[in-house]
């Protein structure tokens, strides 16, 4: 905490002040498996605050924060979706011990049926950063995000590859996506 608190401080007193928020809801996560079903979104909702940080930190502001929101979106929705997908594989032992996901509350197929909205709400926050960056270089790679996506959905059954090596790709195909669209923006 104290290299944190340190780089938080380097970068921007400003960011030392915000330095705990992520901190707490990285700390707050594993106790929403306690108290909620959708604690999924507490894990999306630590990885999004990256680009909301990375965000305040090159702006020290938040004046016109759209951009760095829909990003957010996206990583909120992103993540809870594949993490949806990786504890169907503890349904069993989230029932028996009490904690509460998706799958222990409403059932595998119920769970996997939410975790493909989540990608779609994902899919939908990174297309329309895409056209608001009106950077058509970045569309074909927009599409092949949304063509991982809904491999990974389909392969949710096997989760080595779901999780573990499609959803990385995913990953670096959003990174992609968004450079692409910064690179090819039209003035």
């Amino acid at each position: 905490a104290g290299v944190y608190a340190a780089a938080a401080w380097a970068i921007a007193p400003a960011c030392l002040v915000l330095a705990p928020i992520p901190l707490a809801v990285f700390v707050g996560y594993p106790y929403l498996k306690r108290v909620t079903p959708w604690c999924h979104l507490g894990v999306g909702l630590g990885l999004a605050m990256a680009p909301l940080g990375g965000w305040f930190a090159a702006r020290l502001s938040f004046q016109d924060p759209g951009p760095a929101l829909l990003l957010a979106g996206f990583t909120l929705a992103w993540v809870a979706g594949f993490d949806v997908i990786y504890s169907t594989l503890d349904e069993a032992f989230d029932r028996s011990a009490g904690v509460r996901s998706l799958p222990a509350r409403y059932g595998r197929r119920r769970a996997l049926a939410i975790s493909r909205a989540l990608h779609a709400a994902a899919w939908l926050c990174l297309a329309v950063l895409v056209f608001r960056m009106a950077s058509f270089p970045a569309l074909p790679l927009l599409a092949g995000v949304g063509a991982l996506l809904a491999w990974e959905q389909a392969k949710a059954d096997d989760i080595d590859l779901a999780f573990f090596r499609i959803n990385v790709g995913v990953g670096f195909a959003a990174l992609a996506t968004v450079m692409a669209g910064l690179a090819g923006r039209s003035p």
